[in-house]
């Protein structure tokens, strides 16, 4: 979030659901990555361009492997590898492709073999699931406060002792405007909502000039 950025709606829940898919996708990644390192025939996977090679297709990539290592051991390798494979103990690998995966690209290996991706994929996902007010939308979410704080004042003026009167008439100034009002879905998890008025009333408002200073 940029400085003075306003925020109206952030979806917590939807942010830390699709972060926890994300992460449990890298997870799985990793651990095929692991697996591939740990066998006896292959090489290590030491470069981000390997490892998306593999992840994409592993059957070839182990295929490869395995023949080049069986290739050591033998003079002449025969149509049928499947006895050779399981007298010098070669494995089975699973078909997958990750390739399909939202932010693949974006994948990077760190010194130690470990994958992960930038801080620009997690902020991507909150950006996702966040609602920032244009300038627009500011100028009339200030319109909007103002109204209401203007509406406190007169309940103020018009009943100097606070009591039954001054809260039976803010009540009835919340029944008008009740639909404007900002409501929270029930069972939300959303976070970050920085007005009582809600967001599309904000929209709607802001697109028909409401608190836009006239040039």
């Amino acid at each position: 979030m940029k400085k003075n950025e306003v925020i109206l709606k952030k979806d917590v829940r939807s942010i830390e659901h699709e972060t926890d898919s994300v992460n449990n996708e890298l997870e799985r990644m990793q651990s095929n990555i692991v697996w591939f390192n740990s066998l006896h025939y292959t090489d290590e996977i030491l470069t981000i361009d390997e490892a998306k090679k593999y992840l994409t297709d592993p059957v070839t990539v182990h295929e490869n492997a395995a023949i080049e290592f069986l290739k050591t051991k033998v003079q002449e390798l025969p149509p049928n590898l499947q006895p050779l494979k399981e007298s010098w103990n070669i494995s089975e690998v699973s078909e997958f492709d990750f390739s399909e995966s939202e932010y693949f690209d974006l994948l990077e290996l760190d010194a130690d073999g470990n994958l992960f991706y930038p801080q620009s994929v997690y902020d991507e996902i909150e950006a996702k699931h966040t609602v920032i007010a244009s300038k627009a939308m500011e100028n009339t979410l200030t319109e909007l406060n103002r109204t209401w704080e203007n509406l406190e004042k007169i309940s103020e003026i018009l009943f100097p002792d606070p009591g039954v009167f001054r809260e039976q008439w803010i009540r009835e100034a919340e029944t008008l405007l009740r639909p404007l009002f900002y409501r929270k879905p029930i069972g939300s998890h959303e976070d970050g909502t920085a007005t009582r008025w809600d967001v599309s009333t904000i929209e709607m408002f802001s697109n028909a000039g409401f608190g836009q200073k006239k040039v």
